[in-house]
């Protein structure tokens, strides 16, 4: 009866009990819900009675039996045992999920099954199928037919689809019926041997389960255990931990007052730190002193074995998870302060000092000081020098990643580093790194993932993904962290989380790393084989134990590691899913405090010039700026604009990027202008040098022209002489070759008759030569000579002129000596005589005197003596014939060579006069050409003396304009870091934010920047030029300064600088009408709704490529605050193009995995929302830079005036139309026409004056500039006076224009009443067509139209609305005072209570405090103290509603501060 009752109502119970018991023995002294019946003794037993005789062996390790624990075990597996179903029921972190395992454990098949928000009956009935099997009777039965254990996880959790979730219902069935209808057999599948645990929670805002369900179970509401409880938990693990890993005695004594001041802790952090809406993780439970158990057993007595360390290790542990979590400095500062006041307590003053906690860097461990230990060999150990750490980290970055990731390790970089190596560290410790996007989630997550040499897993944030695809993904990290046992980091964001699939699958992987339809029953006995296998014992193992076991390999190994975002988002996720609060460890990002911006500042801006300490110190003013004028805002109105460190890198970057840009244009513009003017100033100091020039060029020509006359008389008569020469060498050169020829026909005849004999000669001198001595001695040897040996022999001696040559004897005695053959070769033809040819005549004559025949008849050697002698008779007779013919050869020679020499002389006579003529012919072509150019000098230089004359007239002038504008130049360049780093900061910060908080951040950053001058700062005169904003003016843009830097914000968004594409809010649709003016071929889509069909998204794709390929403007529209944007679009909105090839000039962007499209630089996109104060989600502000386009004041006043004119005067607007067209032409003809001159003057290099077509073209461009600035003043002249006439409609554009600020305001009151300008406008042109009304006619006509739409509650509120609009006009309020109005109860809240009259209540007093502080008039600022000092009076203005509502308040007032004050006592 009393098992459900709540902690606050079973002291009532047991008192009634009691009374009602007084018979029975009950143990005095405690209640009875601390007692149970012994029915053997028929008395009532205390619980710690029991539990004392139960061994501790019947509980698992990580569960300390103590009473309450032992006491719900005991219960729940008494009553499961029986065939009872209960639930157990209580506050999370009470131990329920625990003691219901360890109650059911051993009973059979226990089933889990989480119970989620979008669980229905289908989820909890297709489990329960697919994990039991069907037998011969179609009954679902447990392998083995055990019983079966269903065990639901979060029964009463909220769903989306009703108050009372269909799982209820199939609940009660199972418990009344024991079955469940199977849909796919369309039959009853009863369970056998069913029993039902249920696991709820006492959460209020959960929704509460049925009674017709809940009457079937035994319930019982388990509360927190008693703190004495608490202690001897953590007593008992830390006594554990330090036994179990041999600390001294001295630190296993730390036990006991660790273990009351981490329970002392945990019970003043529940106090102090409350959930509320913003802060749903302040969620403190027993689960977190089992993490604080868990980090402390990572210590060795090595590194952690003296009573200090042990201390601080006891504080650092707790810290990180109690304290880790806390979302404001505020928070922490109040759980140091308990840490602290918990030392003193428990522990004594010499194992502490107060300083740890007031040092910069808090108690920090780690085991990663020694990066070249082994991972294995890795020690957990207090930090004493955190100051290394930043360099110990850029150690760990550089050697670990081959490319550098350019992270600044600024202290709380560190400290968050080091809490997640710790969590990493942990096994089964999921984590939560809550922190806006920027702060380094992921990347530190990476960066330690890969100190501890894990794996790592991240999903792409542009990739598009889907539950499938995570759920694949995961299947491949169970594999690697259970079959290949490697430690593995799986990282998830808010972009997957948002994915109700995937979120459903993290919270069953919280729960038990079970995730239901992950594996099908083949694929787990796949990995429980795999698993068997591992396995060296040899013993067959159970598939559920291998299961298990494969599971419990995955917590082991996987480290999950969620990054989101904080805001409604995540409040809304802790609410929807409370395990994401309750199993996981949460890690809180808070706001980078100013030294890491100024680190981080310094790291970036190395390069930057100018004091760069004093650069970060302002960047980091600048960022903290921000975050106070978005907290106002949001205050305000409502609305949250997120600034995470992620804008503060763009900020510095493009900071950077602006600087460097802008200095090196007006370098370059400062060198052109320099350089014209310089040239100018030459070329007039060449003018003064011309005069003399063309004197002494004229003499000179002059001595030229008669140098030339004189060569030519010279050339006159060498020509002669030349003639002359000539023909004499030609009557010579014929003579020669006549005596050639003669001489040439005589050398031929001689030839041919040598040629003759000259072969029998070469043939007898051969066959000498081929003689022997043997031949000689065979010849010798002949004693009886023949006729033919004997003339032979005769004719050899004569010609060798022998005494007795016909004696044989005399032959053989000269053929005996040893140079015979060689005298007969060496004989000399020329030396015979007549006498010796006389003599041989007889015998060479002798018919038989041949060498045929005397080869015949003597031998081989007569023969060739026979040829020898022939030979030279032959030659004799031949030199007879041919001597004469040589000496009449020689003669000719003698006679040639006479005329040759006689012709080489006449030669060279006549080279060296055609010599000497071409030298002087060469002379005179030089003396010309000579002439010829001091000629073209003269007359460059009377050419140059005239276009100096020219280019004097032409620039008379512009050199002062270019010395101002060289000032100006310099002016710019030393203003030039201010600009950059104020258009840095408004392009950055400036996003989601009205016109009049941007104007207000500008005035705080020029007075926060104290090296900021003291000019006013517009942007406008930076990041657009002037005929650039006329050009938008004339394209429909207000004129005002606040739509021209809108203007400049979106246009700067399409630039390379900005990484963000724009998003402009735009609800009276001014952006949308300029930019289709503007930008005229606009492709304008709608951003696809969710609902959308997939034709729709297709053709909307198609249509984006489209524009994207061909470098179209785009305008995607209706990207509103619940707008998830496509996933399709998150590479076109990162600007995710890149060059392909490089240096090809051609760019490709990748949409998704396998769909590339060429990129066009020209593109540009513009997204657009219609509401007025929407409120994108975190994904929307990362990924585009949000502009308000709403129009300001000042913009509503000048189209109301434009509108009104239209209706009376139109031809003013259409003049002024004109005027603004032809002035904005002429300006920019006279921009161009300036620029073109200094393009000019440095193109033509630095000779000025001799380029006559320059000097031309100078002279028109000033004549025509002249011109222009004519035409330019006369259109100014005429604006001026148009604006004069249009002045006149002045007061009536006011009025409209308050009147539509007031309607404005009428939002707050509903998200109905939107009064776009345009609807005003007509109102307004309707009443004035064909009349002229006066202000109070035109203010009651548009006070009756929009009357008649208001509700009849907000009616009254218009009206006082209507009647501020003329104090408004009149400058009595302004629209910051109206204002007041709907913003007073939000001021009241921030006022605090102060002493006041007992008549006016707190919150009436608070009212009051905030119109004397927001009072703008002055006339209120005493308002609380007239109230005091008047009391009486103010009382019976205040109470009397007649009164109030006839008189005038006790202080002088408006009619407006009068209605607040109505309002206020009203």
């Amino acid at each position: 009866v009393g098992g459900n009752l709540d902690e606050g109502s079973r002291d009532p119970f047991d008192q009634y009990l009691k009374e009602d018991l007084q018979g029975v023995l009950v143990c005095s002294g405690c209640s009875l819900f601390d007692q149970y019946p012994d029915l053997a003794q028929l008395r009532m037993v205390k619980w710690d009675d029991r539990l004392l005789s139960t061994p501790s062996s019947d509980y698992p390790p990580h569960l300390v039996p103590v009473t309450e624990t032992a006491k719900y075990i005991f219960l729940a597996r008494s009553l499961l045992l029986i065939g009872k179903h209960v639930l157990l029921n209580g506050p999370t972190g009470v131990g329920k999920t625990s003691v219901l395992n360890v109650a059911t454990s051993g009973m059979g098949t226990i089933i889990p099954v989480l119970i989620t928000p979008s669980a229905t009956a289908s989820t909890v009935r297709n489990h329960l199928e697919r994990t039991l099997r069907v037998n011969h009777k179609g009954q679902l039965v447990a392998r083995g037919d055990t019983a079966v254990v269903l065990l639901l996880d979060d029964v009463n959790m909220a769903t989306d689809s009703s108050d009372q979730p269909s799982h209820y219902e199939l609940l009660r069935q199972l418990i009344e019926y024991s079955g469940v209808f199977s849909q796919d057999r369309l039959e009853w599948r009863e369970i056998k041997h069913l029993t039902v645990g249920g696991i709820s929670s006492s959460d209020t805002s959960l929704s509460q389960i049925p009674s017709r369900t809940l009457r079937q179970l035994c319930t019982f509401t388990m509360t927190h255990p008693p703190e004495e409880s608490g202690k001897k938990i953590v007593r008992s693990l830390l006594t554990n931990v330090f036994t179990e890993r041999g600390f001294l005695n001295e630190v296993t004594e730390l036990s006991k007052p660790m273990a009351a001041g981490l329970v002392d802790l945990l019970t003043q952090a529940k106090e102090a730190f409350k959930r509320t809406e913003r802060t749903p993780h302040y969620l403190f439970s027993y689960r977190d002193i089992h993490r604080v158990v868990l980090g402390v057993s990572q210590a060795v007595p090595r590194t952690c074995g003296s009573v200090r360390t042990a201390v601080l290790l006891w504080v650092h542990e707790t810290t990180r998870v109690i304290c880790d979590r806390l979302s404001c400095a505020k928070d922490k500062e109040k759980f140091t302060n308990m840490m602290m006041d918990s030392l003193r307590r428990y522990f004594p003053v010499g194992l502490w000092k107060a300083e740890i906690f007031t040092s910069k860097w808090p108690v920090l461990f780690g085991d990663f000081l020694r990066p070249e230990a082994q991972r294995e060999d890795r020690v957990y150990e207090n930090i004493k020098d955190p100051s290394q750490l930043p360099v110990l980290f850029a150690y760990y970055t550089n050697e670990l990643y081959d490319t550098n990731l350019n992270v600044v390790f600024f202290k709380e970089a560190c400290v968050h580093l080091t809490r997640i190596l710790r969590l990493l560290k942990l096994r089964n410790t999921p984590s939560i790194l809550v922190g806006p996007k920027g702060t380094g989630r992921d990347l530190l997550t990476r960066i330690a993932a890969t100190i501890h040499e894990y794996n790592y897993f991240a999903l792409e944030a542009e990739k598009p993904y889907t539950a499938e695809g995570f759920y694949t993904d995961l299947v491949q990290i169970y594999d690697t962290a259970a079959l290949q046992g490697q430690n593995i980091v799986l990282l998830l964001t808010d972009t997957q989380l948002r994915i109700k699939g995937i979120l459903e699958g993290v919270v069953h992987i919280l729960y038990n790393t079970s995730v239901p339809n992950l594996f099908t029953t083949e694929e787990i006995a796949q990995r429980t084989s795999s698993l068997s296998c591992l396995t060296t014992d040899g013993k067959e193992t159970p598939q559920d134990m291998l299961w298990a076991k494969y599971l419990d390999r995955v917590r082991a190994n996987m480290h999950l590691v969620l990054c989101m975002s904080p805001g409604t988002g995540f409040a809304a996720k802790c609410r929807e899913f409370p395990s994401l609060v309750s199993c996981c460890s949460i890690n809180w990002f808070i706001e980078w405090p100013q030294q890491a911006l100024q680190e981080i500042a310094i790291h970036v801006l190395t390069d930057t010039e100018g004091s760069i300490e004093h650069l970060a110190g302002d960047s980091a003013a600048v960022h903290q700026a921000v975050i106070n004028t978005c907290s106002t805002y949001a205050k305000e109105r409502g609305v949250e604009v997120p600034v995470n460190p992620g804008y503060y890198f763009e900020f510095l970057n493009l900071f950077a990027m602006i600087y460097t840009e802008r200095k090196r244009g007006l370098e370059v513009k400062r060198e052109k202008v320099k350089t014209g003017m310089d040239k100018i100033v030459k070329a007039n100091e060449a003018v003064n040098e011309m005069d003399d020039d063309i004197h002494k060029a004229a003499e000179k020509a002059k001595d030229s022209q008669a140098e030339i006359a004189k060569i030519i008389s010279e050339i006159e008569v060498k020509t002669v002489v030349m003639s002359q020469t000539k023909d004499a060498v030609s009557v010579k050169e014929a003579y020669a070759s006549g005596k050639r020829d003669a001489a040439f026909k005589l050398q031929q005849s001689a030839r041919a008759d040598f040629d003759e004999v000259m072969p029998a000669v070469k043939n007898a001198n051969k066959a000498i030569g081929s003689l022997s001595a043997h031949d000689i001695q065979e010849l010798k040897s002949y004693t009886h000579t023949t006729r033919a040996v004997a003339q032979t022999a005769e004719a050899v001696m004569i010609l060798l002129r022998e005494k007795k040559p016909q004696e044989w004897s005399t032959a053989r005695q000269v053929m005996s000596r040893p140079d015979f053959i060689d005298t007969l070769q060496q004989f000399d033809h020329d030396s015979v005589t007549p006498e010796t040819i006389a003599k041989l005549e007889k015998i060479v004559k002798d018919p038989d005197f041949t060498p045929d025949k005397v080869g015949q008849t003597g031998s081989f050697a007569c023969r060739s003596l026979c040829m020898w002698v022939h030979s030279i008779y032959n030659y004799y007779w031949l030199e007879k014939r041919v001597g004469p013919k040589r000496e009449e050869l020689l003669h000719a020679q003698e006679v040639l060579n006479t005329a040759n020499s006689q012709f080489a002389e006449a030669t060279t006579e006549l080279k060296a006069v055609t010599e000497e003529l071409v030298r002087l012919k060469t002379r005179h072509e030089a003396a010309r050409n000579r002439s010829e150019t001091l000629e073209e000098d003269l007359t460059k230089l009377k050419q140059r003396l005239a276009s100096a004359e020219s280019l004097k007239i032409a620039m008379d002038g512009q050199a002062g304009l270019w010395e101002d504008e060289l000032s100006k130049i310099h002016t710019d360049l030393a203003q030039c870091l201010k600009v950059a780093f104020l258009c840095a900061a408004v392009l950055t910060y400036g996003r989601g934010l009205p016109s009049e908080y941007r104007a207000a951040l500008l005035k705080t950053w020029e007075a926060q920047c104290k090296w900021a001058s003291a000019d006013e700062f517009k942007i406008t005169d930076y990041l657009a030029n002037p005929n650039t904003k006329q050009e938008w003016v004339l394209s429909g843009l207000p004129p005002d300064p606040e739509s021209v830097e809108v203007a400049c914000c979106v246009t700067q968004c399409w630039t390379e600088k900005c990484q963000r594409w724009p998003l402009v809010i735009d609800p009276q649709g001014r952006a949308l009408s300029w930019l289709t003016q503007w930008l005229q071929k606009v492709e304008i889509l709608e951003h696809p709704k969710e609902n959308a069909t997939p034709e729709a998204r297709k053709k909307f794709y198609s249509r984006l490529e489209h524009c994207i390929e061909l470098g179209l403007p785009c305008i995607l529209r209706k990207v509103d605050s619940e707008t998830s944007l496509d996933p399709y679009l998150s590479p076109l909105l990162q600007k995710k193009y890149v060059e392909n090839p490089i240096g090809s000039g051609q760019y490709r962007l990748q949409l998704t995995p396998d769909h590339t499209v060429s990129y066009d630089l020209d593109f540009k996109l513009v997204l657009h929302t219609s509401e007025g104060v929407p409120k994108f989600t975190s994904d929307v502000w990362s990924v585009a830079n949000i502009i308000d386009f709403t129009a300001g004041p000042e913009a509503v006043e000048q189209q109301m005036l434009s509108a009104i004119i239209e209706a009376q005067r139109p031809e003013l607007e259409e003049n002024l139309r004109g005027n603004l067209v032809s002035i904005a032409g002429n300006k920019k003809l006279l921009t161009g026409y300036e620029d073109q001159v200094l393009v000019e003057i440095d193109a033509c290099g630095e000779d000025l004056l001799g380029n006559p077509v320059l000097v031309k073209n100078l002279t028109k461009l000033r004549q025509t500039a002249g011109y222009v600035a004519k035409q330019l003043q006369d259109a100014d002249d005429a604006r001026m006076k148009i604006q004069e006439l249009r002045e006149g409609f002045r007061p009536l554009a006011k009025l409209v224009a308050a009147v539509y600020s007031m309607t404005s305001k009428l939002g707050v009151l509903s998200p109905l009443y939107h009064f776009p300008v345009t609807a005003i406008t007509a109102i307004c042109t309707a009443v004035m067509q064909g009349a002229s009304p006066t202000t109070q006619e035109l203010l009651q006509h548009l006070f009756k139209h929009i009357l008649q739409s208001l509700q009849p509650a907000h009616k009254p509120i218009f009206a006082l609305l209507i009647a501020a609009t003329k104090e408004v006009v009149d400058g009595t309020h302004t629209h910051a005072d109206i204002d007041l109005l709907y913003k007073l109860p939000m001021y009241a809240r921030q006022e605090e209570s102060s002493v006041h009259p007992a008549w006016i209540s707190d919150d009436v007093w608070r009212m009051l405090r905030a119109i004397e502080k927001y009072d703008s008039i002055g006339n209120l600022a005493r308002l609380c103290n007239s109230i005091m000092g008047s009391s009486n009076e103010w009382q019976m203005w205040a109470v009397d509603e007649e009164k109030r509502l006839a008189e005038k308040p006790p202080v002088d007032v408006t009619g407006f501060q009068r209605y607040l004050l109505t309002v206020c006592f009203g």
